[in-house]
């Protein structure tokens, strides 16, 4: 049997224990199983003879087919358990306590040994596997153990560096950014990620720097950033001097 368990991705960085519903078949109480009604048993089949297969001769050749009468079981349920119809095994409710591992990711299956549905006609129960999936999260998006957040910084935290508040799995940290630090730059928190599934230690936090330009400026703000703009004329970054290089090539 599958059973599809929801979990948020705290839960999966943390490892739960938490029980499950499950639905399934179960040996029916009134006949044990069996399919046969108490007090009732079995009569060998009187057209395989209890061997579950006829034969048929056809010219030189002789094909062996399950019996038509008792399916290949070799005997015959004339008595059948008025619970399960004879059937044997009967609809019923189980809760299951399962143990959820930190670290695990989402689509992997755990595997309940015995916890599955039961045989037809009194067989071993299987197995059940329970199928994890995690749920998306506000911030983070997930890559292995490491997990991954976009930070949006302004022009002057970008280049006077700084130090701001970012969510972390299980809460908040501070993070420190470097003067000078680029758009799209990645910032890591070691250990900060998930626990590794199976593995000692834990991934990064990893934080990639957004800058976010003003949709309006006041007066002062525009002024600002057009005396800044006339200081830097004539003086280029290495990203804007490479490219204005290499625009040189292509056009020559």
């Amino acid at each position: 049997m599958q059973y599809e368990l929801a979990i948020t991705l705290a839960e999966a960085a943390s490892g739960i224990e938490t029980k499950i519903q499950l639905p399934r078949m179960d040996p029916c109480e009134a006949c044990e199983g069996s399919g046969v009604e108490p007090g009732s048993r079995r009569t060998t089949c009187d057209v395989c003879h209890g061997r579950g297969e006829v034969r048929l001769s056809q010219g030189f050749l002789t094909v062996a087919r399950p019996c038509p009468k008792c399916h290949g079981e070799g005997e015959l349920n004339r008595n059948p358990c008025r619970t399960c119809r004879g059937e044997g095994r009967q609809r019923a409710e189980r809760v299951l306590a399962v143990r959820i591992p930190a670290g695990i990711d989402d689509g992997m299956q755990l595997r309940v040994s015995g916890e599955g549905a039961s045989g037809h006609l009194g067989g071993p129960p299987g197995d059940l596997y329970v199928v994890v999936r995690v749920r998306e999260h506000e911030v983070f998006t997930r890559d292995g153990a490491d997990l991954y957040c976009d930070l949006p910084l302004s022009f002057p935290q970008l280049v006077f560096g700084a130090e701001v508040a970012v969510p972390v799995i299980a809460g908040a940290a501070t993070l420190k950014i470097a003067p000078g630090s680029q758009p799209n730059q990645i910032v890591k928190l070691r250990g900060r990620g998930m626990p590794r599934l199976r593995e000692r230690g834990h991934g990064d936090a990893c934080y990639r720097l957004v800058l976010e330009v003003p949709q309006k400026l006041n007066a002062g703000q525009r002024e600002a950033l057009q005396a800044f703009e006339a200081a830097s004329t004539g003086q280029n970054g290495p990203l804007l001097g490479a490219f204005l290089e290499r625009m040189k090539k292509l056009l020559s």
